[in-house]
């Protein structure tokens, strides 16, 4: 029995065995499904779990492998990654688990909630919801608000919204709209909505265009009053004023509206514009003049007051020669004087000894007659050095004919080398002394020059001279230097023609000598002719003939009634007449007779004979009233070409000159003209009709207006036109000019020094680093604004310019009252170019050395460098001496942003010859003198390298003044090492044959008050200084504002000498040394690198 029980316990432990190793697989798969929805008990396997972060995915459970699928990848992959999306969505999940090849899936369906908005993404929403609110509206930009605006107070997802308004009287913030008045004008409100959620906001900028009413009949009488009112500024009237007149009648589109004139004290000013001024000693008389205008029930008045000026006594002078003794500023009259000639803005007078310019063209340009008599007052003053006399407001220009006999219009005989052999160049102590001369010489034509052409082309020479070219030297387009002694004819003589027409022909002529060109080292005169005063010395009657021919000339338009000069004879040649149209211009009496509203093509033949010579000229006219012509059209006919256009004038007034725009281009306006000027000035953003003749002058295209008027249509000013992807240069910027043009990135770079006052500021493009200047003209005042804004730019700023284009031979910017300049903010390649500036390296490197090359910069810049040669210059900067010096270019990559600015560096690098010893700069070596103006200036190159002259020049200051600029020459070219730049006068004709590199008449730059070539005075210690970006690096005499003891400096130190820097002198000396420099005698120069004429 014991057997037995032991045998059936080892049977049951076998039995129990058995059953425990045959466990299925299934069951495992079971166990490890049950497992898996236990570890996700809280999470994925509970209906309201919500997923709002990546899941973990268990790849493995007990025994069991687990693998996942998704039924939404997009929103939770297989990997457990969750991207919420926009609204709750369902995914289902599918884990698959495996044991042994085997496998059972388990799903789990959750729910992924939605991405939370943030307060800035729904601020977001609802501004891109207010702006399509308003998309058909107050964000269409051709939209025009008729009525009162609904503006929403709630937009989107739980936000607000706040409105402000630019002019609340237009549109209030409620939307409530008052259209402006006719008057007032069509408005631009701007509303800005604050879109705001909690304590969060975003604003968006909407502009609701408000067109203005219908006019009013008293709108309509107050515009016709305002032109009716509108006279030229003035301080004062004294009754010498063509202009002060008051008209009965004004016409105002289609309408004449008659005027009716009060005025407050007509015994000084009445409604005739007769005016009676106060007694000398008593005060002058404020008059309140008042315009009315009534249609039916409606007045309405305007009132302008004038101060009627007391009278002031004239200082009568014996002679014209005593106004050189009186001060400026004097009110002086000469009595029984001589009008003999007129040139465009004045005229000349004589007494029969000596000459006086009386600068007008309004005041009695038009009353006073050629070889007439009269006694005339006006005010004494000088332009550059010249006596004249001109108009004031209270001490006005007069004439009042005299019986005293007429001075003789016949000149002193001369040649033209006595005329000028010995005549000093005008200067403050030397005042201009004009000359009437009766010159014998040869006219000839030399046409070389680029700059101003056809305007300094006509000269008189010796009737001795052999050559062909008068110009022996011309600098950037100028005739500088000259073959023979020459006097140029000046092209605003009324007659340059007939005197052109002489080519190559011995004369005896009537000129007047005005003055000296410092720009081209010449004595220029006017010609007053008519051409039938010149004495020729014809070889034969062809070419009398043809001279005739040549001279003749006729208007190309003739716009009214008028009478020609039908000349009858010249030059020992008769010349007769015949019109094709005897009733529009008649070939005998020269009557014109204009069709009206026809113009209409006449052809004039002139047949000129002498002995058994003929020949015609035909000319073809226009007679009667000019077509009007777009702007571009033109600019495209030639000068002096009588043409009449209309535009809108762009720009407040630049001296004298005002622009014009359509939709075709730009042009200039330049005139004297009083009354002229008060049209344009009234009509600033309104449109005008101009008729006048093409000009042109330093590039600049310009009208020579003979009548300006207001059209009184309805116009709006033309946008300005973007011009930064625009090359700045005279080629790609011709197309813009004249027009209202945008620059932005403009940086202030410098103020050059200008003369009278005047201001110019150069502005550098940052991107390219070109630049233009912008000049204002102190003759023209400015507004306050204006001014403000003006003395505001300071070096370094960056600012964006809206501003018409001008011209001055390249592009060119005029200051005016309507020149608009903003602060602009940095953009990315001003940044990098910025950066750049503040790069540096040494022009030379002479030891071993290690060069820190920055690789970050200004406004968070990033610099890459790269060299030319890594040998002896690493791109880390790491410098190696050669064993000779060589020149490495060094190229530094800014960038900001996505913008990139390259800057390049050429450094010398190496050690020098032992022998020489370089300076800092270059300097003054040697000061020269033949006597007269022929002085000569040295300017030496020791630096080791050479120098480009363009940031040098020679500014010369007056009687030893820390401040007051008479001269400046800039210079130009290259100048290699050990050479010398030479200014010289153009009397200098044989040059140095040893020491020179660059042989360069010195250039003149703006307006001088002194008139010659290196116009510098000994005798009154002038300063001559060398200057580089404006700084003075040398210096020859003594300025009051310097340290340095001026008992040092030789008394007169320039004056009849020559001064020779001492071997010792290495270098320039901002003080100046008088030690440094050999005294020699005046002619010492000729006997060594000079020949004088």
């Amino acid at each position: 029995m014991k057997k037995t029980r032991v045998l059936l316990v080892v049977l049951l432990a076998l039995f129990v065995g058995f059953l425990t190793a045959c466990t299925s697989t299934a069951d495992l798969l079971d166990e490890a499904k049950e497992a898996l929805v236990a570890n996700y008990a809280d999470t994925i396997s509970d209906e309201t779990y919500e997923v709002t972060g990546n899941l973990t995915l268990v790849t493995t459970i007990e025994d069991a492998t687990v693998s996942w699928a998704s039924s939404n990848t997009a929103i939770i992959t297989a990997a457990g990654v969750v991207t919420r999306p926009e609204a709750d969505t369902f995914v289902t999940l599918t884990a698959t688990i495996t044991i042994e090849g085997e496998t059972i899936t388990q799903t789990f369906r959750v729910l992924v909630k939605a991405v939370e908005v943030t307060v800035a993404q729904r601020l977001a929403a609802a501004k891109a919801l207010l702006v399509t609110n308003y998309a058909a509206t107050i964000g269409d930009d051709e939209y025009e608000v008729m009525a009162n605006l609904t503006l929403v107070t709630t937009i989107g997802d739980g936000a607000t919204v706040t409105w402000a308004s630019s002019d609340t009287a237009i549109v209030a913030t409620n939307g409530t709209v008052v259209r402006p008045s006719f008057s007032t004008g069509d408005q631009t409100v701007t509303l800005t909505a604050t879109i705001a959620i909690g304590t969060q906001n975003t604003t968006q900028v909407f502009y609701a265009f408000v067109p203005a009413l219908a006019k009013t009949v008293n709108e309509t009488l107050q515009e016709a009053l305002a032109l009716v009112t509108t006279f030229p500024a003035n301080d004062g009237v004294t009754g010498a004023e063509a202009w002060l007149t008051f008209p009965t009648t004004q016409v105002l589109g289609e309408t004449t509206y008659t005027v009716a004139w009060t005025s407050d004290k007509p015994q000084f000013l009445a409604i005739d514009g007769t005016v009676t001024r106060p007694a000398s000693g008593e005060d002058n008389e404020l008059v309140t003049m008042t315009a009315s205008i009534t249609v039916g029930a409606v007045t309405e008045t305007k009132e302008v007051q004038f101060n009627v000026f007391a009278i002031e006594a004239s200082k009568t002078l014996a002679s014209i020669a005593d106004i050189y003794t009186e001060d400026t500023g004097t009110y002086v009259k000469f009595e029984g004087v001589t009008v003999i000639g007129k040139m465009t803005a004045g005229f000349y007078i004589s007494d029969g000894t000596t000459i006086l310019y009386i600068y007008d063209s309004a005041t009695l340009y038009n009353t006073v007659q050629i070889g007439s008599v009269y006694d005339i007052e006006g005010v004494y003053g000088l332009y550059f050095n010249a006596p004249q006399l001109a108009n004031d407001a209270s001490r006005p220009l007069t004439a009042t004919a005299s019986t005293e006999t007429a001075a003789s219009m016949n000149g002193t005989a001369s040649t033209v080398s006595d005329a000028i052999g010995t005549k000093p160049a005008p200067s403050a102590a030397n005042l201009m002394v004009y000359d009437y001369l009766s010159i014998t010489g040869k006219v000839m034509i030399d046409a070389r020059e680029t700059v101003d052409v056809g305007r300094y082309n006509t000269f008189l020479v010796d009737s001795t001279f052999t050559g062909t070219e008068v110009i022996k030297t011309l600098a950037s387009g100028k005739a500088t230097e000259y073959n023979t002694p020459a006097i140029i004819i000046y092209y605003q003589s009324p007659n340059k023609a007939a005197v052109e027409a002489l080519n190559g022909q011995n004369v005896t002529i009537n000129i007047l000598l005005i003055g000296w060109r410092t720009d081209r080292n010449i004595w220029y005169a006017v010609y007053l002719g008519d051409g039938t005063d010149i004495t020729v010395d014809f070889a034969t009657d062809a070419d009398a003939v043809a001279a005739v021919k040549t001279g003749l000339t006729q208007p190309a338009t003739i716009t009214e009634a008028t009478t020609l000069d039908l000349l009858a004879a010249q030059h020992g040649a008769t010349i007769t007449w015949a019109s094709n149209n005897e009733s529009v211009i008649n070939s005998t009496t020269g009557v014109v007779t204009p069709v009206a509203g026809q113009q209409v093509t006449v052809q004039l033949t002139a047949t000129i004979t002498k002995g058994d010579a003929t020949d015609t000229k035909v000319f073809t006219i226009k007679v009667g009233e000019l077509p009007m012509s777009t702007i571009l059209e033109v600019i495209n006919v030639a000068t002096s070409t009588e043409i009449k256009t209309k535009g809108v004038v762009t720009a407040a007034e630049y001296y004298r000159t005002f622009f014009i725009q359509d939709a075709t281009g730009g042009i200039a306006i330049y005139t004297s003209n009083a009354d002229m000027l008060a049209t344009l000035t009234a009509n600033v953003g309104k449109e005008v009709e101009v008729v006048g003749s093409r000009a042109l002058f330093s590039g600049l295209r310009q009208i020579a207006p003979t009548s300006i008027v207001a059209t009184n249509a309805t116009v709006t000013l033309p946008a300005a036109v973007n011009v930064d992807a625009v090359m700045l240069n005279a080629t790609d910027m011709l197309p813009y000019q004249g027009q209202i043009v945008t620059m932005t990135q403009m940086y202030v770079k410098s103020f050059p020094t200008e003369s009278f006052g005047n201001i110019s500021v150069v502005f550098e493009r940052l991107a390219d680093g070109s630049t233009i200047n912008m000049k204002w003209d102190s003759r023209k005042a400015l507004s306050t604004e204006a001014a403000a804004l003006l003395a505001s730019l300071e070096v370094g700023d960056i600012v964006d310019i809206t501003n018409v284009l001008a011209w001055a031979n390249n592009p060119f910017f005029y200051f005016t009252n309507s020149t608009i300049i903003v602060d602009a903010t940095a953009n990315d390649m001003s940044k990098a170019a910025l950066a750049a500036k503040e790069l540096s390296l040494p022009a030379t490197i002479t030891e071993a050395t290690t060069i820190t090359l920055p690789t970050t910069g200004l406004h968070g810049s990033t610099i890459a460098w790269v060299s030319s040669n890594t040998t002896t210059f690493t791109n880390d900067g790491v410098v190696t001496i050669p064993s000779s010096q060589e020149t490495v270019t060094v190229t530094a990559t800014v960038t900001v942003g996505t913008a990139e600015y390259v800057v390049v560096f050429e450094i010398l690098i190496g050690v020098p010859e032992p022998s020489e010893t370089f300076s800092t700069d270059l300097f003054f070596n040697y000061y020269m003198e033949g006597g007269g103006n022929r002085k000569v200036l040295g300017i030496h190159n020791n630096t080791g390298v050479s120098v480009d002259l363009a940031t040098y020049k020679i500014v010369v200051y007056q009687n030893e003044s820390a401040t007051f600029v008479t001269n400046t020459y800039q210079l130009e070219g290259i100048l290699p090492h050990g050479k010398t730049m030479v200014a010289h006068h153009a009397e200098v004709v044989s040059q140095p044959t040893t020491d020179i590199g660059v042989v360069f008449a010195a250039k003149p730059e703006g307006n001088l008050s002194m008139v010659f070539t290196l116009g510098f005075n000994g005798g009154s210690n002038d300063t001559v200084t060398l200057q580089k970006n404006d700084v003075v690096i040398d210096q020859l005499g003594f300025r009051t504002s310097q340290t340095a003891d001026p008992t040092t400096w030789e008394a007169d130190y320039m004056l009849n000498k020559t001064l020779i820097r001492k071997a010792t002198v290495t270098g320039p000396s901002a003080l100046p040394v008088w030690a440094e420099w050999e005294v020699f005698a005046q002619d010492y120069a000729s006997s060594k690198l000079w020949t004088w004429k």
